[in-house]
């Protein structure tokens, strides 16, 4: 295997509410964290980075996102499937 370009997905459970009212499978939205953290205080308040790249992502925070899912879909993190991000279906 070669080495990862994103952290192993956390299993805290930090997420869990935040997912369900979105209607966002957790995958995602820990994918969605990781992708902000970078952006954070680059496009907004670290405290709304969040919430901002799940509402309105860039084309570029997008593909990490999906990038992130694959990864971890690859070394085992997660099960290929569909995981939601709100209304949209993503196929990893």
């Amino acid at each position: 295997m070669t080495d990862r370009k994103f952290p192993p997905m956390p299993r805290d459970g930090s997420l869990e509410s935040w997912a369900l009212t979105r209607e966002t499978s957790e995958p995602v939205a820990y994918a969605i964290r990781h992708v902000a953290s970078g952006h954070a205080g680059v496009r907004v308040a670290p405290a709304f980075a969040l919430e901002f790249v799940w509402s309105e992502p860039t084309p570029e925070e997008y593909a990490q996102v999906v990038e992130c899912l694959k990864e971890w879909a690859r070394f085992g993190d997660i099960e290929p499937g569909a995981y939601f991000w709100g209304w949209e279906s993503l196929d990893i």
